[in-house]
């Protein structure tokens, strides 16, 4: 540790192994775990995974029968104890402040002090948790690493007198209240950010939001809004003039293919228009004006699915293009730092290939992540999707708001494709049928975009609020970090010269120990002489009676 060079008055320059050991946690046997406490299993297990922050999370419990708390007592927690991850999450240091007992898992070590007599054990937490990173980096093992006790009690650190340990732990833990206080209010911020982000769509959506436009349009305007029934019509010209196109684009495309000597596979002829079929209003759809529509997702837009990823794939006509993956396509924003390729047919890019407004739409993974996604716009060229990613290509520009559709997919759309996706063990999916009868209340387009840039303002604002929460909640981590580092300076609080001197406390607990230590041996020593002397008579006895 850098600090230790530099020795405070009154501190002393040792190592942990002087004032502690590391107790290591017992590897018990997960079929006696219980999911749940009750009379006959109410005692807590402590894992690893359960030391957040500096305090230890029980609500991730398993639980063991009440009878392993005196059968294991050498694992025993109680309130007071200091607790710090072996593997995994390595150097996490966690107070354990429960009035309730537990029990110490495998990857998990805590604190042992020769005496708590003549050291503050919290001291010590804190001094931990200020060399966390340290600890890190003594680890070991790939994958997983691991640390091991004496690696920790090796360390070097300073050892403050007792009344200064005192004095330090109660300023860190003053200082440490006032900024938890201030994390707490800034966490309860960011949580009423989100609920109004999520208001705000319900509002959108519900046509709340623009209420005021759609009353005045007709004095503005001169004329009044499109109906219902007038917007269906209108997306029905759309969708026909849209088939139609792909119908005389298939048939130059024959032609052409005709004229080549019929080279190749001979163009796929467009599929034919499902029947417009009217949408009955269910549980899942909210309240919205009569002005809207109801329509699904395929009434609107093409829906395409992508190419699966192979290595084996023989090509005639190789093309390495650019595709999106699930990891890519999140919910409202892609993530396109890391972008993929895959080969495929060269004929194949204008099939696959996708389209500025195009909207992106994932097929599975966490059932709460089913049909999450986003807009397309054009930012990376000769970029596919891979088969789990749908895409939603509108039929016309001027009718469908591409991001109008992303927004209900991911506020609204959530409860559609949690209860019409499909579960298997591990993984839950939605099929392209489910995405094409996917149900979208549908406004005109300039309501569409007045809805989007409202959406957009105000969203904008939410992120740079939750931006600047974010910002808060680090400063507040580094200023923890920044009075730890004060604290095992000797900076945090004054040294006293009327203290004890460190090295005193030393000299102490080696006596104490070095007492202990040839009690035990004089105990050890005591036993054996009787065990021998018990054996003595016996051998006697016996030699006596074949003497007669």
């Amino acid at each position: 540790m850098n600090d230790v060079v530099n020795v405070p008055n009154g501190w002393e320059k040792c190592q942990i192994s002087d004032v502690l050991f590391i107790q290591n946690g017992y590897a018990f046997k997960s079929n006696d775990f219980y999911k749940s406490s009750s009379s006959q299993n109410n005692i807590h297990l402590i894992k690893q995974s359960q030391l957040k922050g500096d305090k230890v999370d029980v609500s991730e419990s398993v639980f063991l029968p009440n009878e392993y708390l005196t059968k294991y007592n050498d694992y025993k927690i109680t309130k007071g104890d200091i607790l710090i991850g072996m593997s995994g999450s390595i150097g996490k240091v966690s107070f354990y402040d429960y009035d309730f007992d537990s029990l110490l898992n495998q990857r998990v070590g805590k604190i042992q002090l020769f005496s708590k007599s003549t050291f503050n054990q919290r001291f010590f937490g804190y001094l931990l948790l200020n060399i966390e990173q340290e600890i890190q980096k003594i680890a070991r093992g790939m994958g997983v690493q691991n640390v091991s006790s004496k690696d920790i009690e090796n360390l070097d650190f300073n050892l403050p007198p007792l009344n200064e340990q005192n004095r330090i732990v109660e300023k860190i833990e003053m200082l440490f209240s006032e900024i938890d206080a201030g994390v707490e209010s800034l966490s309860k911020a960011k949580i009423q950010l989100e609920r109004y982000r999520q208001s705000l769509l319900k509002h959108a959506f519900e046509g709340k939001l623009t209420a005021q436009w759609r009353a005045e349009y007709e004095s503005k305007n001169g004329k009044p809004l499109p109906t219902a029934d007038e917007l269906i019509e209108q997306i029905q010209t759309a969708r026909q003039a849209h088939y139609d196109k792909q119908v005389k684009d298939w048939e130059l495309a024959v032609k052409a293919w005709e004229n080549n000597g019929k080279n190749g596979k001979k163009p796929t002829k467009p599929t034919k228009l499902e029947k417009f079929q009217n949408f009955e209003k269910n549980d899942l759809i909210p309240d919205f004006p009569e002005t809207w529509a109801l329509i699904k997702l395929s009434d609107i837009a093409e829906i395409g699915s992508g190419i699966s990823v192979s290595q084996n794939r023989k090509l005639n006509n190789p093309l390495t293009v650019n595709y999106l993956r699930v990891a890519n396509v999140q919910r409202g924003y892609l993530v396109l730092d890391e972008i993929k390729t895959m080969k495929i047919e060269e004929e194949l890019l204008s099939k696959y290939s996708l389209k500025y407004g195009d909207i992106l739409f994932n097929e599975g993974g966490d059932r709460d992540k089913l049909g999450r996604g986003w807009i397309w716009q054009s930012e990376i060229e000769n970029c596919i999707t891979q088969n789990h990613v749908f895409r939603a290509t509108p039929h016309i520009a001027s009718i469908v708001h591409s991001k109008y559709i992303s927004y209900w997919g991911n506020s609204f759309g959530k409860n559609y494709f949690e209860k019409t996706g499909k579960q298997t063990t591990n993984l839950a999916s939605i099929n392209k049928t489910v995405l094409s009868g996917f149900p979208v209340t549908f406004p005109s387009l300039n309501e569409q975009s007045i809805i989007v840039d409202i959406i957009e303002s105000r969203m904008s604002e939410i992120d740079n609020l939750m931006s600047q929460l974010e910002s808060q909640l680090l400063k507040a981590n580094y200023m923890k970090s920044a009075i730890l580092h004060k604290a095992f300076q000797g900076k945090l609080v004054p040294q006293d010269p009327t203290d004890l001197p460190a090295s005193q406390l030393l000299d102490q607990i080696k006596a104490e120990r070095l007492a202990k230590q040839t009690a035990k041996q004089t105990a050890q020593t005591a036993t054996k002489s009787k065990a021998k002397a018990n054996k003595q008579p016996k051998a006697k006895s016996k030699a006596k009676t074949k003497e007669s």
